[in-house]
């Protein structure tokens, strides 16, 4: 049996659209919420792929901030929204033929710091 191929989506969308979500340029111990999960699957011998998935509302921001930093690191950004199901919608169209397992992340609530 093959190894999977996993890819990562890591999205920023709240579950309930009429909630307005932390932002995910939110700092923890002096990172954004979005790198700071995004680095959470950099380096994985089995995450092929990442997705970080931006609502149209703050993609140009996030792009102008972090753009370079989700390059360097290989990840592609898709702009989808309000909703969590649209966004992944979106994250979705990005992925590559060859992944057999998505993996989901959720960056836009961070807790606690590692």
């Amino acid at each position: 049996m093959p190894a999977p191929i996993f890819a990562a989506i890591i999205f920023t969308a709240p579950m309930d659209p009429s909630h307005k979500p932390d932002t995910a340029l939110t700092k923890v111990d002096g990172r954004e919420s979005l790198m700071r999960s995004v680095e959470l699957f950099v380096n994985r011998d089995n995450v092929k792929q990442i997705v970080a998935g931006l609502l149209p509302d703050d993609a140009e921001e996030i792009k102008r901030k972090l753009g370079s930093h989700l390059m360097i690191v290989g990840a592609k950004a898709a702009t989808g929204g309000p909703g969590f199901r649209e966004q992944l919608k979106a994250c979705g169209a990005k992925l590559e033929g060859e992944v057999t397992h998505v993996i989901v992340h959720d960056a836009s609530r961070p807790v606690v710091s590692a």
